[in-house]
């Protein structure tokens, strides 16, 4: 969305007509790119590559694919990809309640069938109920980064790997009747996701050990739509029981970020051993296409040994689909395995276990608030003077590699 707030572009636009003055700082901050500059300037000091991609509620997907081509092209070898949304201004709930996409107390109330004269509480903790009767979405805000890196990288210096990206896919929709109505692009991007996920890590991991991680909106529209999606692809690749969850049960819609916590929420699935379930639906919907899905209502726990595969879908205004398949810890470091001899492999466990020690040390300081957040303004600003350039490299001050021309 951009920031819309008082200190961005709502503040921009409304200084006028409120007697207010424009500040220098409201047209830049309410950039949608800003996520990504703050991060580079005032967190990693970053002088390499920097992008952004927007595609409404499939923003994340969009730039993992970014990531993800440019490491595959050898362009980069570790990239940071995430997204960042804060929609949570009464101006941007009232755009989306004005499109009738948002639950509101007294649909809420229909739904349970509370009246208006009723003492008893609306239930606001499950407001969001993906593929059950439901009314509209409820708006999150959210913040989700993660690192990719190249296979020989990550073990070069014994990372940790808490699973992988198989491939991301986008397609639009074609015309459209409205710029909000689903249409065909996702039934490819899915497609697509499937039929690469079935090629890579064969028929059985898609058959029996995949789920999926849907967009799961809490609109009656979405719920219809994205299970006839889920329903065709699993009768065409022959799937019984496809495993279907959704995290904005949980976490609401953060728009430009729900698939980042889609991918956040999968990775740790794999961790904990348990699959989120969609507690908040206490059945699914009678118009919820079911055939050859099972819609999981309750957490599970599970073997991840079992389920090297996890597919996330995301859907977006403007006819923005995207799809990925992401693979599980386990299964990523068999592929790593095979790739290595027995003692680069062993060498890489070692690397990694003093890693892994970092992470917990790290996680115990940061917990007990004896990190301060790291936001370096005006520190350690490099100018001209810092640079020596010749016809072949540029040297930067203060790095060992060159950048070479």
């Amino acid at each position: 969305m951009g920031q819309l707030n008082q200190e961005g572009h709502g503040g921009m636009l409304q200084a006028g007509t409120r007697g207010k003055r424009t500040s220098s700082k409201q047209c830049p901050l309410g950039l949608a790119q800003m996520p990504a500059d703050f991060v580079n300037a005032y967190v990693l000091g970053n002088v390499g590559a920097t992008g952004t991609m927007v595609g409404a509620c499939a923003t994340f997907l969009y730039n993992l694919k970014l990531a993800c081509d440019d490491i595959r092209s050898g362009k980069r070898r570790l990239v940071i990809v995430g997204t960042s949304e804060a929609p949570l201004e009464p101006e941007i709930v009232e755009g989306y309640n004005a499109m009738t996409a948002l639950i509101t107390e007294k649909k809420l109330r229909q739904l349970d069938g509370l009246t208006t004269d009723s003492t008893q509480k609306t239930q606001f903790h499950n407001a969001s109920r993906p593929f059950a009767e439901n009314a509209g979405f409820t708006l999150a805000e959210s913040s989700q980064f993660f690192v990719l890196c190249d296979e020989e990288l990550t073990c070069e210096l014994g990372l940790s790997v808490y699973g992988s990206v198989g491939d991301v896919f986008i397609h639009a929709d074609g015309y459209k009747k409205s710029i909000s109505s689903p249409g065909i692009g996702n039934y490819i991007t899915l497609g697509k996701a499937m039929a690469a996920a079935k090629r890579q890590l064969g028929e059985q991991a898609l058959l029996s050990g995949s789920y999926v991680q849907a967009h799961g909106s809490s609109t009656p529209q979405n719920r219809t739509t994205e299970s006839k999606i889920f329903a065709s692809l699993a009768q065409a690749f022959s799937i019984k029981n496809w495993p279907i969850t959704a995290i904005k049960a949980h976490l609401g819609h953060s728009l430009a970020s729900a698939s980042a916590d889609q991918l956040f929420t999968t990775l740790g699935a794999w961790s904990e051993g348990i699959l989120p379930g969609i507690t908040t639906s206490p059945q699914i919907a009678d118009d919820v296409n079911q055939n050859n899905l099972r819609f999981i209502l309750q957490h599970e726990k599970f073997d991840p040994e079992a389920m090297p595969l996890a597919f996330l879908n995301a859907k977006g205004f403007g006819g923005n689909n995207a799809s990925c398949y992401i693979i599980s810890p386990q299964k990523t470091h068999e592929i790593l395995q095979q790739g290595m001899t027995e003692k680069d492999w062993l060498s890489y466990q070692k690397r990694n276990a003093s890693i892994r020690q970092n992470i917990r040390a790290y996680d115990e300081a940061m917990s007990a608030n004896k990190i301060k957040p790291r936001y370096h303004f005006d520190s350690d600003v490099l100018d001209p003077s810092d640079l020596e350039i010749n016809a072949n490299e540029i040297r930067i001050k203060g790095v060992a590699k060159s950048i070479q021309l």
